[in-house]
């Protein structure tokens, strides 16, 4: 499509939008030309004028839900690089191209206009063989324009081509919008029951929404991949949770008031990514040993004072954040977790280190700075993967012929 153009037509937060759209050439799955949407004559079945309302109407209802869901990175399909969002009635400069808007958009935050309804789109041919598609866009008004979003002033302008039929790829598109809701720093307090009859979701970010307890409907969602609560006033979630068998992805539960996990937890063994940091813990359940999928575990700043034997079971764990707790050693079980490549230990109460990870032949990294250390055990030199040491803000001088071994096979040992 040559250009989209909209303009205002008042405070009510009405849009005009007009799409042109060249007919493309005559051939199987395209448009025939202008004659033919002058005769209504159909096409495969369907009338090419009601092929075309469906292209033009879906790409300017695309954009409206690209901008609700906040995938500003998506603007590209439905936005050529030359796109023009025309914002001068608010004192503003234009705002040139598609990477410009989205960032534009993500300044705004929250501030984003919502709720796009595109409606009365009424097809129009023009004498060079074009179709202007004109349309009434309605969203609540704004404080301020959302870039490349239908907003409550200015204009703005882009351009797709089209092949003038909806192909599998533009309704997968619309499939993976009906996927994913997010929620990010909507002022909630409670998710809204709806939300759980959302069972086609697979990606549901609730962070950063005021929520302060959890429906157990959450388990209904089996079909997620990623769930996002962190960022919340969370004190407790559901044993549902462990329902929730599909997740594959990520679980972010961090930076709440949650003094325990459910031991259903341990039915995640699909989960990839676990991230508890920030939180009240005093343990880690069991059953995590059972979340064999984990590929890294975050447990920051937390008040735990020893990992379970379990633990040891994460076969494929790469990477384990402990940093801000109180352990004082590590179970004997660590020994096999021969994937793990990142191990960090800040800001714990160790004063020995633990020779369960004399064996670890894939640690690369080892963070051990503000420890109670007061020595280094010759094993570590014998570490075969280690890059990096970190022992700073420990009371602590390695000798140097471990020092000279360690640098010598290209470690960095910072102290």
């Amino acid at each position: 499509m040559p250009g989209v153009r909209g303009g205002e037509r008042g405070a009510t937060g009405q849009c005009e939008q007009v799409a042109d759209g060249r007919i493309g050439p005559d051939g199987a799955g395209l448009l025939r030309p202008a004659e033919e949407l002058r005769r209504g004559r159909p096409h495969g079945g369907v009338p090419a004028i009601e092929r075309l309302r469906a292209v033009i109407t879906e790409l300017i209802e695309m954009h409206g839900h690209l901008c609700d869901s906040g995938q500003l990175d998506r603007l590209g399909e439905v936005f050529t690089d030359d796109v023009v969002h025309d914002i001068t009635d608010y004192g503003r400069p234009p705002l040139e191209g598609v990477r410009a808007c989205a960032e534009a958009g993500r300044e705004l935050g929250a501030a984003n206009p919502v709720g796009h309804h595109v409606t009365d789109v009424v097809l129009r041919e023009n004498p060079d063989g074009t179709v202007n598609a004109v349309s009434d866009t309605r969203t609540p008004p704004c404080a301020s324009p959302g870039a490349g979003a239908s907003t409550t002033g200015g204009s703005w302008r882009a351009g797709r081509p089209w092949a003038g039929e909806l192909t599998p790829d533009h309704r997968r598109r619309d499939q993976d919008l009906r996927q994913v809701l997010n929620l990010w720093r909507q002022p909630l307090g409670t998710v809204p029951g709806a939300v759980w009859e959302r069972t086609e979701l697979q990606v549901l970010i609730l962070a950063d929404t005021g929520l302060t307890a959890l429906s157990p409907g959450i388990g209904r969602l089996h079909r997620l991949t990623t769930l996002d609560l962190g960022h919340n006033d969370l004190t407790s979630v559901p044993d549902e949770l462990g329902d929730l068998t599909g997740l594959s992805g990520c679980l972010y539960l961090h930076d709440n008031k949650l003094s325990r996990l459910p031991d259903s937890l341990g039915e995640l063994s699909r989960l990839r990514y676990l991230n508890v940091g920030e939180n009240l813990l005093t343990a880690l359940p069991e059953t995590v040993g059972r979340m064999t999928g984990l590929v890294e575990l975050r447990a920051q700043h937390n008040r735990l004072a020893a990992l379970p034997e379990t633990i040891g079971h994460l076969g494929g764990l790469r990477e384990l954040w402990l940093r801000g707790n109180l352990l004082e050693g590590l179970p004997r079980s660590m020994a096999a977790l021969h994937e793990l490549r990142h191990l960090e230990l800040r800001e714990n109460a160790l004063a020995e280190l633990p020779e369960v990870l004399a064996g670890l032949p894939r640690l690369r990294q080892l963070d051990l700075r503000s420890n109670r250390l007061t020595r280094l055990p010759d094993w570590v030199a014998r570490m075969p993967s280690l890059e990096k040491l970190d022992l700073r803000w420990n009371d602590c001088d390695p000798a140097p012929a471990l020092l000279a071994e360690l640098e010598g096979r290209g470690c960095v040992v910072l102290r």
